[in-house]
């Protein structure tokens, strides 16, 4: 069986556009070759001090500064999977602006538990 620290995911945070109507931001999740593909129904989960996403995606959940992506379809090794969220102004300008705690909730199958699988995100 594999332990939670055994899982390791990558995530990448790249500003596609900034202006004054707000901001367009790319989130790469990549699971990483050799790793456990995510089964369907995982979600990918962060704080954010803004917490100015916008209702891009019907089943984005909030509350407060936290923010659930909706479930996904399942993610194999050596894959990637790439998030664009539209966030109202103010625009994003400080890396403190960027989402913090990435994590993975991986719905364990059969037992009704889930499993919560950290995301690190590089260069920040």
């Amino acid at each position: 069986s594999y332990s939670a620290n055994a899982q390791e995911l990558v995530a990448t945070i790249r500003v596609i556009a900034d202006g004054d109507s707000g901001s367009l931001v790319a989130l790469t999740l990549l699971v990483p070759d050799g790793q456990r593909p995510l089964t369907a129904g995982w979600r990918l989960c962060f704080t954010w001090l803004k917490a100015v996403v916008l209702q891009r995606s019907p089943g984005l959940k909030t509350s407060g500064s936290y923010v659930e992506l909706p479930p996904e379809k399942s993610l194999d090794a050596g894959s990637t999977r790439i998030f664009e969220l539209q966030l109202s102004p103010p625009a994003m300008r400080y890396s403190s602006d960027l989402p913090q705690g990435l994590h993975v909730v991986v719905p364990k199958s059969g037992t009704g538990g889930e499993e919560i699988l950290p995301a690190p995100v590089l260069g920040t």
